[in-house]
């Protein structure tokens, strides 16, 4: 339980923030997800996410991280805008209306452990953590948010579950995957066949995970 202390987390992700920006941007910027794990397992994060509410806000921040030395690697509207800073990935997301605020942008996470955040802000840091992030911590199991808002994407959070349990020692309870396939067989076959799409697209590919989707599909279609 002592890795997601909101004082363990504040202090983590000022830090990573600092890092980032020589001078923290005029304006207000988030870094959420999955960098806390480091927290649990001790190693560096593989990648930075930060988030705005508005576009200018969007603007303000790559363009102080260009300023301080960021290279730019992608820009990718209305998803992200890839930048390297040394050997890190930093990711700053594109603003979507209905996560203006922290807690409706972890709101709108998938995964408990992803859903911590920092917020730098009028001149302060502040903490924030769902509940299912130390519930996660405690039980050491990776849980999900519920209800799932981004349910298109359910095998790459099935994915996304198994690294984190690999990466954590963490466990992923059996009726947490029962409820992500239970959201995929109430899809109609057209559905199904979209979100094994989004997954080839954006997710790894992991073959058993595919192998399964098409099984279930066929299993609707017939």
């Amino acid at each position: 339980m002592e890795a997601f202390r909101e004082a363990t987390i504040l202090e983590f992700g000022s830090c990573l923030l600092r890092r980032i920006f020589h001078r923290p941007p005029a304006t207000p910027v988030v870094l959420a997800g999955g960098a806390f794990k480091s927290l649990i397992h001790d190693r560096p994060p593989r990648d930075l996410d930060l988030w705005v509410s508005e576009e200018s806000d969007h603007r303000v921040v790559c363009r102080a991280l260009l300023e301080q030395g960021a290279l730019l690697v992608r820009d990718n509207p209305p998803y992200q805008t890839a930048f390297r800073i040394q050997d890190c990935l930093v990711e700053v997301a594109y603003p979507v209306a209905d996560r203006r605020t922290v807690d409706d942008l972890l709101a709108h996470f998938d995964i408990g452990l992803s859903a911590v955040a920092v917020c730098w802000r009028d001149g302060r840091f502040r903490p924030f953590l769902r509940p299912e992030a130390v519930e996660s911590v405690r039980r050491r199991q990776v849980l999900l948010i519920r209800p799932l808002r981004n349910w298109k994407y359910a095998l790459c959070t099935l994915e996304r579950m198994r690294r984190y349990a690999r990466e954590l020692g963490f466990a992923v309870p059996t009726e947490e995957v029962e409820d992500l396939w239970r959201l995929f067989a109430v899809q109609d076959a057209p559905e199904q066949k979209r979100i094994i799409d989004r997954y080839l697209r954006v997710g790894d590919g992991a073959r058993e995970i595919l192998e399964e989707a098409r099984r279930r599909l066929q299993g609707v279609a017939a």
